[in-house]
């Protein structure tokens, strides 16, 4: 092996082991369950919508009466 990389082992390798323990402590750990965390996230978004269609038709409805008081004046 090249002195080269045996000094990058003895520089990066502690580091390296570190990132990969975290990453095994992360996965055990279940937070890393992007996929629940998306269809939670999916959920809240169909939820947000709907209730915004909800307003906005609550929205026509007004401008829609107002409209009706503005022409009887």
């Amino acid at each position: 092996m090249s002195k080269t990389f045996i000094d990058f082992l003895i520089s990066w390798g502690p580091m390296i082991m570190l990132i990969i323990v975290w990453i095994y402590f992360i996965k055990k750990s279940g937070s890393a369950d992007y996929r629940t965390y998306m269809g939670k996230s999916t959920k809240l978004m169909e939820e947000y919508l709907a209730e915004m269609k909800l307003i906005n038709k609550k929205l026509d409805l007004v401008v829609s009466l107002l409209e009706r008081d503005k022409g009887r004046k």
